[in-house]
Formats: C-alpha cells, sequence, structure tokens
C-alpha cells in the first residue's frame, strides 16, 4: 500500500534462515535529472529478541539522465532563383520528450553568396547576423513543444550556382535521436550571365543576311521586356552602335520580346531569329524569345530596306543607298 511516497507491506513470518522478497517497480518522471534514492526498512524488532538491528535498512541510488529527443526541419521559399532573388529559410524545431530540453539553442549558418535581411525567433524575438551565423537560443522546450524560426535573405552577385544552408539544433540535456538534429535545404541560382544580341542593317536583296556593301544602321533604339524567375523585368532600352549592334548582358533564363523603333527612312524588313534561343516573329520584334541560363543569344537582327526614293528624301539623304 503507498500512501505518500511510502509503501508498506503486509506482516510476513520468517523462519530462521529464510529469506522473503518484495519488488516495486516505478517509473522515473519526465522532470527528473540527476540522483534519486531509495530507502527500504523493517521495524525494530529487539524486543521480541532481535540482536542486531544495524541492517534494518538499506538504500540504493540510481542517476538519472533526462533524455529529450530535439529534431528540425528546414525549407525555403524557392529551390531555385536568381542573383537578386530573396529566400525565405523557415526553421521548424521541436521536442519530441520525453524530458524537458534545457538551453536549447539554434544555429544557422548561412550560405556564402547571400545578405542577412532579418529574422525572427521561435519566441517571436528579433534575430541578428553574426559572422554569417543566426543563431535563436531557445531556453526550455518542454516536451511536445514545438516552435518556427524565419531568416530573410538576398542572392549576392558572388553566389555560387548552387547554394546550401544548414541548420543545427542543440541543448544540455541528452538527445536519444541526433539525426534529425540537423537539416539543409538548397536552391539552384541563376547568375544571370545570358545575353541577346543582334544587329540592324540596310538588307539591298532582302535576303536577311548582312552582305558586303550592306551598311548598319546606328543609333536604332531597340527595346527589352519580359520576365525571368522573379517576374517581369524593368524595361531595358539600348541603340544600335556605330556597326549597327545592339545587345542586352547580365539577363537570367527567362521568356523575352525584343522591340526595334523602326529607323526612318527605311522600310521595314525581315526579322532575323538568330541561334542559341528559340522565339516567334512578329513586326519589328522577337516575340516569345526562350532564353536559357548561361546562354548567348546571337543574331537576332532586324533588316531593313530602302526607302523609295524620292528628290526630297535624296536631297534629305544624299548618301542614302539605292537598290
Amino acid at each position: 500500500m503507498e500512501n505518500g511516497g511510502t509503501i508498506t507491506f503486509p506482516s510476513v513470518n520468517i523462519s530462521s534462515g529464510d529469506t522473503s522478497t518484495a519488488t516495486i517497480t516505478v517509473s522515473v518522471d519526465t522532470l527528473t535529472d540527476g540522483l534519486i534514492t531509495n530507502t527500504a526498512s523493517i521495524q525494530d524488532l529487539s524486543a521480541a529478541g532481535e540482536n542486531n538491528t544495524a541492517n534494518n535498512s538499506a538504500t540504493a541510488d540510481v542517476t538519472v539522465v533526462a533524455e529529450a529527443d530535439l529534431g528540425v526541419v528546414k525549407t525555403v521559399s524557392s529551390t531555385a532563383s536568381q542573383v537578386g532573388g530573396d529566400l525565405t529559410y523557415s526553421i521548424d524545431v521541436t521536442n519530441s520528450g520525453p524530458s524537458t530540453a534545457s538551453n536549447v539553442v539554434i544555429t544557422d549558418t548561412l550560405p556564402a553568396g547571400v545578405a542577412f535581411v532579418s529574422g525572427t525567433g521561435p519566441s517571436g524575438e528579433v534575430l541578428s547576423e553574426v559572422g554569417g551565423v543566426v543563431t535563436a537560443n531557445v531556453g526550455t522546450m518542454a516536451a511536445g513543444a514545438s516552435g518556427v524560426m524565419t531568416i530573410n535573405v538576398n542572392i549576392e552577385p558572388s553566389a555560387a550556382n548552387n547554394i546550401i544552408n544548414n541548420v543545427g539544433v542543440s541543448s544540455d540535456t541528452g538527445d536519444s535521436n541526433p539525426a534529425n538534429d540537423n537539416s539543409t535545404v538548397s536552391t539552384t541560382v541563376d547568375l544571370k550571365q545570358s545575353s541577346i544580341s543582334g544587329k540592324v542593317f540596310i538588307d539591298l536583296n532582302d535576303n536577311g543576311v548582312q552582305e558586303t556593301g550592306e551598311s548598319p544602321i546606328e543609333n536604332v533604339s531597340i527595346t527589352l521586356t519580359g520576365s525571368d524567375l522573379l517576374g517581369a523585368i524593368t524595361t531595358q532600352v539600348v541603340f544600335t552602335d556605330a556597326n549597327g549592334d545592339y545587345s542586352f548582358t547580365a539577363l537570367a533564363q527567362g521568356t523575352y520580346e525584343v522591340t526595334e523603333d523602326q529607323p526612318f527612312p527605311y522600310r521595314e524588313g525581315q526579322v532575323v531569329v538568330g541561334v542559341n534561343a528559340t522565339a516567334d516573329v512578329a513586326e519589328n520584334s522577337f516575340t516569345n524569345l526562350v532564353l536559357g541560363e548561361g546562354i548567348d543569344a546571337t543574331g537576332f537582327n532586324f533588316a531593313e530596306l530602302n526607302q523609295i526614293l524620292s528628290k526630297r528624301l535624296f536631297l534629305a539623304f544624299p548618301h542614302f543607298s539605292v537598290i
């Protein structure tokens, strides 16, 4: 019978030279950590003729080591992005018990090539970055408890093509399953090393190829629109140089449109699809131009035809070529 932590067994008669055994089975409380001592004793029977009462009690010591099961799982907002893109890392930490974990620390090591923007700990606290490491000091985490930590970063031009982020969780309490104390995610990064280029020239024989005697056209406005991995890009405008050349550089993979501002006094000629990318052709433009990662799409040319020559036009442009 147990009463207030003391168990009393019924009286028994033990003959001289005999023994009797009592067994008690208990479970250790999940909050217990350290040394526990159990004492058993029998009553003093010296009045009935017992001649040695020194061995009427005995103790047993057990050292209890608390054991928790901390686990961490990390996810990333995008597994494919590009230079200039933002990423959010979400870290879920749990304690599956059975014991409370003390001095819980979450340590996230940011990959090279990202800039820390902000972070929030499991209790809503504001986190900071020191030497590329973001740390959340959780403190005590009861069995069954969980929390979420978030980190926001921006991908810098110095990033590698694949960036890997690691997070780990630790505590002063023993862990029964250390295999789930770390988590890793990766993101492939487009380094924006693609380009689109071409030229504008006078196509005297209307065959779409610049040949000897067919002059380049300088200062023609070319506009680039479209979208990359981050969505719609900022419109870019360039002008052809003295060789009639134009180019758009530092592009990410995406789908683009290249549009020419029809140069005066020329007539629209062929719109010539180049190499290393696919595109549809429209009036003075390439549409649905699909550009891959790390690709130089070249030869996307605008071949212009001479205007029908009038006396006024000839006098205004004495250098005008004639078919």
